[in-house]
């Protein structure tokens, strides 16, 4: 899923709405200065670059419920293991974890490894755990 889809639907998971748009709006950061793309919803609300922004990912995922954030815990730690190919809709998949189903992946385990693997997950990382688990992810095609 490209970047700028997963901002979206991670926007719109926040209550934002579309059409979303992206202008050009000058910035200057007292070493650099120019010109950088902004999205912003139909609102003029600009729309965080989630896949890039640790900070935004953890707004964002303050809306999750106990129960999605338990699964969204043990997504997170597939996706960090990059052990998603062997989850999916194929006939010998996997089920992904989701609030209705708790796979078969044992956080417990490996409790070391997956915790510090999830602690210093990156905000993309958290991006695609965040959509699989309110089933937006697509995959690229």
């Amino acid at each position: 899923m490209k970047p700028e889809a997963q901002r979206i639907a991670i926007a719109e998971a926040r209550g934002m709405r579309g059409p979303f748009t992206i202008e050009k709006e000058w910035f200057s950061d007292g070493d650099s200065d120019g010109l950088e793309p902004v999205m912003r919803d139909c609102n003029g609300r600009r729309v965080p670059d989630y896949p890039a922004d640790l900070n935004a990912m953890h707004e964002a995922e303050k809306i999750l419920t106990h129960q999605q954030k338990q699964a969204y815990i043990r997504v997170l730690a597939i996706v960090c293991d990059g052990e998603q190919e062997e989850y999916g809709s194929g006939e010998f998949d996997q089920p992904w974890p989701s609030p209705a189903n708790q796979c078969e992946y044992d956080w417990f385990e490996r409790p070391d490894d997956c915790a510090i693997k999830v602690v210093t997950a990156t905000a993309a990382q958290r991006a695609e755990a965040f959509l699989r688990i309110l089933g937006k992810w697509e995959d690229d095609k």
